[in-house]
């Protein structure tokens, strides 16, 4: 391959074929870098959560193409270390094409990342499905798109974890109906499945445990009284078995 070839062509790209979001950093007070992010709390307050809302909300900007010049150094490193596929003229002409077009679109990081990974890895120079490929191991480091995307993890950790309270609290009966006529919809919903609450009336109410009737323990029987025997041979019987097995009467009854 030619590399100032593919050059020359990456740098007649056309507008449409680029179309870069360029990425406008918000204020201070809208912001958190993906450092202040990391360090939040493991609970989020209901500021702290608006604001890392608001910031999960932007859009991931598109990043820059790879300018056309570093484009070019990196497919003539990778074009002087590994040997090349034989092709004609005509194919070599329409192979060159096909990489500008295919992969000029990267941010200048993926093709550093394509180049330093082809170089080490590979035995001859990458294709085109191999490029991508190679570039779909690569991962984005920039900081707009690790904030954006620390902030989205963020707030759904957050509003995970108000939901089940919510759920727990539902279900041990724990709120009114005022604070549960507050509740998003979606929430009420799924509590109604539970059977947490019910729908009647164009609102949802709370369902309300019935009460365990009340069990009755049965009577326990008198205690039976001790008597004192004052005769320990007959027991007070008066009478007496005597060695023959006669009954005679007891020594305390003469």
């Amino acid at each position: 391959m030619e590399a100032r070839k593919l050059g020359d062509i990456a740098a007649n790209r056309t507008p449409n074929e680029t179309d870069v979001v360029v990425w406008q950093r918000p204020s201070t007070e809208d912001w958190m870098s993906f450092g202040e992010l990391t360090a939040l709390p493991e609970r989020l307050t209901d500021t702290q959560l608006a604001k890392v809302s608001k910031i999960a909300d932007y859009r991931i900007p598109k990043p820059q193409p790879c300018d056309p010049e570093h484009f070019q150094k990196c497919m003539r490193v990778i074009d002087a270390t590994l040997p090349k596929r034989d092709h004609d003229e005509s194919g070599g002409m329409l192979f060159v094409n096909a990489y500008a077009r295919m992969l000029g679109m990267w941010p200048r990081e993926a093709i550093d990342y394509l180049a330093s990974h082809a170089i080490n890895n590979c035995r001859w120079f990458p294709t085109i499905a191999e490029c991508n490929d190679i570039l779909a191991m690569w991962t984005r480091t920039d900081e707009a798109y690790r904030a954006i995307k620390k902030a989205r993890a963020v707030t759904l950790k957050e509003k995970n974890a108000r939901f089940d309270e919510t759920i727990d609290l539902l279900r041990d009966r724990v709120l009114t109906q005022d604070q549960v006529d507050t509740l998003p919809d979606a929430t009420k919903r799924i509590a109604m499945e539970r059977g947490y609450l019910h729908y009647a009336g164009g609102a949802f109410i709370i369902r309300h445990e019935p009460e365990s009737p009340l069990r009755v323990e049965p009577p326990k029987p008198p205690a039976t009284a001790r008597v004192r025997v004052s005769c320990m041979l007959c027991q007070d019987v008066r009478q007496v078995m005597n060695n023959d097995g006669d009954v005679e009467p007891c020594e305390c009854a003469l």
